[in-house]
């Protein structure tokens, strides 16, 4: 590859990156609907990237699979819900 070319090129992404959180919450999200339409047996990944405006190597990068990504999306709506129930019960 040129020199010019490689000056130029974004380095990836890290964790610590904003653009990494944004790109994953993306596609969590967008996971969530396409799921919600079609069910996750016939989802297909490149509908999930696209419906997140991602690529799909973006998705890989995130996810070693559409499973994967099922598994972010239980997890994230678990912590999200006991998250909701602490501060319910603190409350009380």
């Amino acid at each position: 590859m040129p020199a010019t070319l490689r000056a130029t090129r974004a380095p990836h992404a890290r964790k610590d990156d904003p653009r990494w959180e944004r790109t994953r919450g993306a596609l969590l999200a967008a996971g969530r609907r396409v799921f919600a339409r079609k069910g996750v047996e016939a989802a297909t990944v490149l509908e999930i990237v696209r419906e997140a405006a991602v690529s799909q190597p973006s998705f890989y990068n995130h996810f070693p699979s559409k499973d994967a990504l099922v598994e972010a999306i239980a997890a994230d709506t678990f912590e999200r819900d006991v998250a909701v129930k602490v501060d319910v019960f603190s409350r009380v």
